[in-house]
């Protein structure tokens, strides 16, 4: 019993530190995430299903600095908003995730997907002035730690 109970201990602890980063991620990158929300849900109006490598594959390469880790918040969102939700799993076609598992994903809601997208437009660049807040160097979190160490 002390096993079963340690292991929820232990899965509540880190589904709240994800939470934390997640959070902290979405407050300080709110410009990346929106723009990597609205490349997975273009994705998806297109394809009917997608991953994070579908992602990765319609954005520019990921600011320096910044842990490519960071993809998580934009299906954490998408699927806290039910706008997508899991259907399944296949194997990373990206050799930086050495064949790693990933969800398979696919829209909840056509309408409610384009309705986001127009209440979301494209995100200014990171140091523009005008709509979301500008980016702010790195943190100490492990999401947004430099990958280069």
């Amino acid at each position: 019993m002390t096993d079963r109970l340690d292991r929820q201990a232990g899965r509540a602890e880190g589904e709240r530190r994800r939470d934390d980063a997640l959070s902290l991620l979405t407050a300080r990158r709110g410009w990346l995430i929106r723009g990597a929300c609205r490349a997975l849900l273009t994705h998806l109006l297109d394809h009917g299903t997608g991953t994070a490598d579908d992602v990765a594959d319609r954005l520019p390469a990921d600011p320096d600095g910044i842990d490519p880790r960071w993809r998580g918040a934009v299906m954490r969102t998408l699927s806290a908003a039910r706008l997508i939700r899991r259907v399944g799993y296949t194997t990373s076609c990206r050799p930086v995730r050495h064949a790693s598992v990933i969800a398979v994903w696919e829209l909840v809601d056509r309408a409610a997907a384009v309705a986001w997208l127009s209440r979301n437009p494209n995100p200014p660049e990171p140091g523009d002035d005008a709509g979301t807040a500008c980016p702010t160097p790195p943190l100490s979190t492990a999401l947004l730690a430099p990958t280069h160490i």
